[in-house]
């Protein structure tokens, strides 16, 4: 079963978000004690600072009995610190590290789609059918 939780500074906006989505409102202020509930975190804040600390982490990795946490951080400048990504079994992707995936599978489809190519060339060339 899933559940999702949605905080946001403002908790109304934080309430209309959530009713979209089938989930839960949290207010700001209490989004730590989620946290341990939770198997992925996606944060965009307007913070100037993070907001998710080492410390939060292994707060909620503790009374998770140490399952592994997904963080996807696309806020600029980012919303979690990096010190979070070094514990185990925690995994932190930013915006950047999302593109570079991205960016990856892209050259990845590609290098698949010249070799599907060859394929199809070869195999008609054996057809003997013109134009090949």
């Amino acid at each position: 079963a899933k559940s999702i939780f949605v905080t946001n500074r403002s908790y109304d906006r934080a309430v209309d978000l959530a009713n979209e989505m089938g989930g839960s409102a949290v207010r700001f202020d209490d989004w730590q004690h989620v946290l341990e509930k939770v198997d992925v975190v996606i944060s965009s804040t307007g913070a100037p600072h993070a907001i998710v600390t080492r410390e939060h982490v292994e707060k909620a990795r503790r009374a998770r009995k140490y399952r592994p946490l997904f963080f996807i951080d696309i806020a600029v400048p980012r919303d979690i610190d990096p010190a979070v990504g070094e514990i185990e079994e925690v995994y932190l992707y930013d915006i950047d590290t999302l593109e570079q995936l991205a960016e990856e599978a892209r050259v990845r489809r590609k290098r698949q789609i010249e070799d599907c190519e060859q394929i199809i060339q070869s195999e008609l060339a054996k057809l003997n059918l013109p134009g090949t």
